[in-house]
This record gives structure tokens, C-alpha cells and sequence, in this order.
């Protein structure tokens, strides 16, 4: 409520930390759900991030050429996504709400799912990537569940955080690479110290 104090308005108590952003969230929601036959892609792309590849999105949706583009087209024109570079083969969501509305309308199973082949592409047709941004992979490795790979790579991620000196990038990675072990199951038999050692931290 707004109080009226003659040259200004006060607010007679503070808004509710919500009140906005879910309100924008609905608004974006529906506005994606206006577009069904291309929301899919939007999702994809959302699991991927803020920033995203065509190559990679075509990888991971495992969508014909065509079908994709076309999809990228229709959310350009609906100006939830804006293209980047003359070649127009890297995407950015208009805005982090925009990608976190698409995001959010996944279930938990589909986000699993999702991760896991962005995962799988990037091991299997973007290896620069893997050196480059070894801590993109471990994130979505991590979100597919598959932690025992990912804390490899999150440990990878940290050491070389180490050698540039970047301290607190290195303990937040070292951390991931931790907290991804702690929710490794521990039930399973082991049959040799040493190999059973060295796998754990294995990302291979």
C-alpha cells in the first residue's frame, strides 16, 4: 500500500520479496506456453543455460536441422531468445527469467534426462570443451546424477583453479567435487583398495 505524503509516495510496509518476480514468472510461463510446438526446445536450451550453442542444442535434442531451426526462429521473432555473432549460432535468452521460466516447467525426471545428454554431447562431440570448461560438465553431470563422474571433474576443475592462483574458484569447485561424493552410494562391494581408489575420482 502507498501512502500518499504530498511530494512522495511511501510504501506503508515492504514488498513482498516475491510479489514481482513471481508475477513476471507466470507471465513468462504463459507466454511460453503460448508457443507449445517450440517450448521443448526452449527447455532444452534452458538446461544448457543462459547462453547456448546451436551445435550443442542440436546434439543434446538430437532434433532434425530443420525442425530446430525453424523452433529457433519462432522464439527469436517471440523475442524470448536473441541471436549472437554474424553466423547466428550462439543464443542468449533475452533475459535469466525468461530461461529460468523455461527451465522451471520441467519436471525433475525430464531435467535429469536433459542434463545427462547435454553431458554426453559435450564428452563425445566437444572435447575443447571439456579442458576449457571442465566445470560446465561436472555441473551437468552432477544434475543428471551422475556424481561419481562428476566429482572427477570437479576435482580436474579445482586443481586447475589451484595452478592460476584463483583460491576461491578452487574451493567452491573442490567443494562440488566433495558434496558429489557424499551423495555417492557407499553399498556397493569392493573388490581392491587401490583400483577402487583410483576410479572414484576417474571422470573417464
Amino acid at each position: 500500500m502507498l501512502i500518499d505524503m504530498g511530494d512522495r509516495y511511501r510504501m506503508a510496509g515492504p514488498l513482498p520479496a516475491l510479489a514481482i518476480p513471481t508475477t513476471l514468472h507466470d507471465s513468462l510461463t504463459a507466454r511460453l506456453d503460448r508457443f507449445a510446438p517450440i517450448k521443448e526446445v526452449a527447455q532444452i536450451a534452458a538446461s544448457i543455460g543462459r547462453d547456448f550453442d546451436y551445435d550443442l542444442l542440436a546434439a543434446a535434442s538430437g532434433m532434425p536441422e530443420h525442425g530446430l531451426r525453424s523452433a529457433l526462429e519462432a522464439l527469436r521473432h517471440a523475442e524470448l531468445i536473441i541471436a549472437r555473432g554474424l553466423a547466428a549460432e550462439r543464443y542468449s535468452f533475452k533475459h535469466a527469467l525468461v530461461r529460468d521460466a523455461a527451465y522451471s516447467g520441467l519436471l525433475k525426471s525430464r531435467r535429469v534426462q536433459l542434463h545427462a545428454a547435454i553431458a554426453h554431447a559435450i564428452e563425445q562431440s566437444f572435447a575443447h570443451l571439456v579442458e576449457a570448461e571442465l566445470e560446465t560438465l561436472a555441473y551437468h553431470l552432477t544434475e543428471a546424477g551422475l556424481l561419481e563422474k562428476a566429482a572427477g571433474y570437479w576435482l580436474r576443475a579445482g586443481k586447475i583453479a589451484v595452478a592460476r592462483f584463483a583460491n576461491i574458484e578452487a574451493i567452491a569447485h573442490l567443494r562440488r567435487g566433495i558434496e558429489a561424493l557424499g551423495g555417492v552410494p557407499t553399498a556397493q562391494p569392493r573388490t581392491g583398495s587401490s583400483s577402487t581408489s583410483s576410479s572414484r575420482w576417474d571422470p573417464a
